[in-house]
């Protein structure tokens, strides 16, 4: 996804991307926002009782244009920007903090 912002209120707490599993109704289990300091977050609920998140350090940079993207493959959530100078790239392996026996 590409964005212009010339203020970080611009996209402030906006969810950019997100992907909804349940077997019994919508359960957001994965999500990204831009947050409104300008850092990005991926939160991901791993089980119904362990949520999980990753955060870029450094906000990405206003007054040019700027690529971001979120990705998972299996427990391993990156998330980050890049723009023709910069970039910020962090990833994470969830883990369940809860398993439940049943």
């Amino acid at each position: 996804m590409w964005i212009y912002a010339t203020s970080y209120r611009d996209f402030a707490n906006r969810v950019i991307f997100s992907r909804n599993y349940s077997k019994n109704g919508v359960k957001d289990y994965f999500h990204a926002v831009i947050n409104a300091d300008g850092t990005l977050q991926i939160t991901s609920a791993i089980t119904d009782y362990s949520t999980d998140r990753v955060y870029t350090t450094k906000p990405y940079p206003l007054n040019e244009w700027v690529y971001i993207q979120a990705f998972q493959q299996a427990n391993l959530y990156t998330i980050g920007w890049k723009t023709a100078t910069d970039e910020e790239r962090k990833s994470r392996t969830f883990t369940r903090n809860v398993d439940l026996v049943g």
